[in-house]
């Protein structure tokens, strides 16, 4: 018996010691990582990276996992980078001239010398296109080097290497190749002399911008090298990578001698995948594996619809004017470009600003007639003109508005509310904001007050304050339940007070029978309901972007809204109740809104973010649940299209957006064990397919903040 007792206590000894091993190999790894982390801090930036479609990622020259970028994300000195099936990304050097466009499955490693100002570049394979004005750019491939100043574009792959220089010129390997010539070599460095031909009107993605419902003229154009009298170029558009939806398919016999062609091919609007080859006479076949193809897409150039000012509006202000302008989305839109003019065909304007928003907001206009208009900004790969919205007209007046009375929205006439008295043990939190006063409110507006009476003569109210939110927490202990109560609101700050009518409702403290069932994780709908039943809008539309001016955390709240369904911030209750000065309000946070098919959002969203940050940190008993959301472009008739989009694109995407947000909180001190999050993909939309101007709602992430 002691024997086996002296085994174990040996083989106990054994086991601690590789313990012991192992948590000072993790420990010296993670010190590895910190101190890196550390020393990149204090890197300079090489450089810049941008998305035009997905995401790309990037790995650390001194780390072996690669991480998600970014909108925006900074380069550094040795990163590896690279791009996924249907992803392209842009790295703009710290010159701010030599940029490198990198199509899907494209992977670089980028270097940086900020005392020559020289950028390297090692290519690894795919599909780039690279911009020197200097000739300060090498790319390093293999063995050879080839030095841009210009414009050329690069083709890798198991077979060879294919140089095309659009502008300017280029060296490879010290030899020169002018513009508009072509160098190919095989996977043995040997000079390729078949039939190849490059693509001139478009690179391997684009977009194109069409009337909406209407189709559009897509010409492709390329150049011919090396072609033989019997040579032909076969173009083919397809619905499908695979090819085997065809859409069109032409066979163009080249001129011999000519080195240049092109077709034009019209499409409707959607998605496609087109590939260009060389064949020989009466064959089929590509003459070799180099040659153009990539995917398109046409869009309908619709335009923004002018919300803010109303036309004709008279806008007055006591002193300097700030018109809010407004405008519906145009989907795919990158920016806008705001225009302001005291005249009507838009000559000479007073304002030409780059808006990457909906909405903004303008000083410096003096009083007298303007007129306005929106154009949407798309990226350099659309093709095509944008649409101008119509103009619109307002004047701008000095004195005190003329307000509208409040229209007195929650509670409902006759109404019933519960007052947030606490969470019992065992019960989630109350339902959201069924303590608040609401009401719609006229922007001009400086401040509101709030009455509230146990009679409709509204004599000697129990509460009678101001606020400048456009809702009214109610105090927990100030209203007895199972008394029928009447408030109105007064808005101030105009020519005279504007008084809402009187309405009553009713004080309950019960708890509502659908509290008591315990909550259960929701889970986003399968593909097939997604596909099969049309989108449920069980959430409340989403509230524009804010303008830059933006105060948080008091947010106003859109017109239209139903309260029992917007998600509840939670405050612990004033130790003492004060009838007569007013309340701090309980923070409201809006849903942040996403750019389209992107992670990064609006700025508005950097405001969002610090603001629920901060009441994190100055709240330490509360949690945070983000839930986000994606849009669905697919026709709900499209039922395998639907069910395809839901679970490759959109589900991958809400959930990206809901670690976007936590790193940017956790990036402000927050910590990830107090975030909770959910990605629900497309299939809770608040705006229908058919309303493609509110499509941007639906791009959102929601906040619920729990005990």
């Amino acid at each position: 018996m002691k024997k086996k007792e002296s085994r174990f206590t040996r083989v106990d000894c054994v086991i601690v010691i590789l313990c012991l091993i192992g948590a000072c190999f993790f420990g010296a790894a993670f010190w590895r990582e910190y101190t890196n982390t550390l020393t990149r801090l204090n890197e300079e930036p090489v450089g810049e990276i941008t998305f035009q479609r997905r995401v790309a990622q990037r790995r650390f020259i001194d780390r072996h996992m690669w991480d998600r970028l970014r909108l925006a994300s900074l380069v550094y000195n040795g990163d590896t980078i690279r791009t996924t099936e249907q992803s392209e990304a842009v790295v703009l050097f710290q010159d701010e001239i030599t940029s490198l466009s990198m199509n899907e499955n494209t992977i670089v490693q980028v270097f940086f010398d900020n005392r020559s100002g020289m950028a390297q570049v090692d290519f690894f394979g795919g599909n780039i296109e690279a911009v020197s004005e200097a000739g300060n750019l090498v790319i390093v491939s293999g063995n050879s080097a080839i030095v841009v100043e210009g414009q050329a574009a690069m083709e890798k792959n198991e077979d060879g290497f294919v140089l095309f220089v659009s502008e300017g010129r280029a060296s490879f390997n010290g030899t020169e190749i002018e513009e508009g010539a072509v160098l190919a070599l095989d996977s043995y460095g040997e000079i390729i002399v078949t039939p190849i031909i490059t693509m001139t009107s478009f690179g391997p993605s684009a977009s194109f911008l069409s009337p909406p419902g209407a189709a559009a003229p897509i010409v492709f154009s390329w150049n011919n090298f090396f072609f033989t009298p019997d040579t032909h170029v076969i173009v083919e558009v397809a619905a499908d990578r695979g090819f085997t939806r065809m859409v069109e398919t032409r066979e163009i016999s080249a001129i011999y001698g000519n080195d240049h062609s092109s077709v034009s091919i019209t499409l409707g609007q959607g998605n496609y995948w087109w590939r260009a080859y060389p064949v020989s006479a009466g064959s089929r076949y590509p003459v070799n594996r180099f040659f153009p193809s990539g995917a398109l897409e046409v869009i309908p150039a619709a335009s923004p619809v002018l919300l803010s000012p109303p036309q004709m509006a008279e806008m007055v202000f006591p002193d300097e004017a700030r018109v809010p302008f407004s405008w519906s989305v145009v989907e795919g839109a990158t920016a806008y470009v705001l225009e302001v003019s005291a005249y009507a065909d838009m000559a000479v304007p007073l304002v030409y600003r780059n808006v990457a928003q909906s909405a903004v907001v303008q000083t410096g206009l003096e009083h007298g007639r303007w007129y306005w208009r929106v154009t949407p900004v798309f990226p350099r790969r659309v093709r095509g003109s944008a649409i101008s919205s119509a103009t619109g007209e307002f004047s701008v007046i000095r004195g005190l508005p003329v307000l509208a009375a409040p229209v007195l929205t929650y509670p409902l006439l006759d109404g019933r509310i519960r007052l947030d008295t606490g969470t019992p043990a065992g019960f989630p939190a109350p339902a959201p904001y069924t303590s608040r006063l609401m009401w719609n409110h006229d922007p001009n507006a400086a401040s509101w007050l709030v009455e509230l009476a146990d009679n409709p003569a509204m004599d000697n109210p129990v509460i009678r304050q101001t606020t400048a939110s456009n809702f009214f927490v109610l105090p927990p202990d100030a209203l007895e339940a199972g008394q029928t109560w009447y408030w109105r609101v007064t808005a101030l700050g105009g020519a005279e007070p504007a008084v809402s009518t009187v309405r009553s409702f009713e004080v309950s403290g019960d708890i509502p029978p659908a509290l008591a069932v315990t909550p259960v994780e929701p889970e986003p709908a399968p593909p097939e309901l997604v596909a099969q039943e049309p989108p449920v809008a069980p959430e409340p539309p989403a509230p524009e972007p804010a303008p830059p001016e933006i105060v948080l955390p008091e947010i106003v709240l859109p017109e239209q809204v139903l309260p029992e369904q917007v998600p509840l911030v939670l405050a612990p209750p004033p130790a003492e109740v004060d009838r007569i000065e007013p309340l701090p309000p309980i923070p409201h946070f809006p849903p942040i809104i996403f750019r389209a098919n992107r992670e990064d959002w609006y700025d508005s969203g950097d405001e969002i973010a610090a603001a629920i940050a901060l009441f994190l940190e100055a709240n330490d008993e509360y949690m945070l649940r983000i839930e986000a959301h994606a849009n669905p472009t697919v026709n709900p008739a499209d039922t395998a299209g639907r069910q395809r989009e839901y679970v490759e694109e959109l589900q991958p995407l809400s959930e990206m957006r809901a670690r976007a947000v936590a790193d940017r909180l956790t990036m402000l001190g927050i910590d990830p064990a107090r975030l909770e999050l959910a990605g629900f993909g497309g299939g809770r939309p608040v705006a229908a397919w058919e309303d493609t101007a509110n499509w941007w709602r639906n791009r959102r992430a929601y906040f619920i903040v729990l005990e």
